[in-house]
């Protein structure tokens, strides 16, 4: 069984990112695990996917993001929330600010002191620091804790409301 962070986890969660401490090799670290971490949980997206968007990826028109041949070779558009739309925007202005590369085919999550994008396991070990940081343990019967709990966790909070809602019955 997935385990599925409740939306008090994900707000704690949250929370304790906007924690991070900035470094001279990482001077956005607590800014691109934000918004990282609410790409992830909005739009349910897989974390590899997440890692290989390119700034040319994100149509800020349209707000949406091209998510380029993923799991069985399949591209999509994945739509974005106006909020998080704005946080992907203010997220971009700070790495000019700092001088991070921009152009077109730069990684949305620059690894600022390598070449391309950050690593999944830098990501899920940072993810799993947080956890433990926070008081966020594994479940009996429940799969080890992972940041792709937060895809499982988007969709069933999704679910939730629109049964709250009345949708879909």
């Amino acid at each position: 069984i997935p385990h599925i962070y409740s939306r008090e986890d994900s707000q704690s969660i949250l929370k304790a990112i906007r924690m991070l401490k900035a470094s001279a090799l990482s001077p956005l670290r607590p800014h691109t695990y934000s918004a990282l971490f609410l790409l992830l949980y909005t739009t349910g997206m897989r974390i590899s996917e997440a890692l290989k968007l390119r700034i040319n990826d994100i149509d800020f028109e349209n707000q949406a993001l091209l998510i380029r041949e993923t799991k069985f070779f399949k591209s999509r558009l994945v739509p974005l929330s106006s909020g998080m739309m704005k946080e992907l925007e203010d997220y971009l202005q700070l790495r000019i600010k700092v001088r991070i590369p921009t152009m077109p085919e730069s990684p949305v999550f620059q690894n600022p002191h390598r070449k391309g994008h950050y690593s999944k396991s830098a990501v899920q070990t940072t993810f799993s620091k947080i956890l433990r940081r926070i008081g966020i343990q594994k479940m009996e019967g429940h799969r080890p804790l992972c940041i792709h709990g937060l895809r499982h966790s988007m969709a069933t909070h999704r679910l939730e409301l629109w049964y709250k809602d009345g949708e879909g019955i």
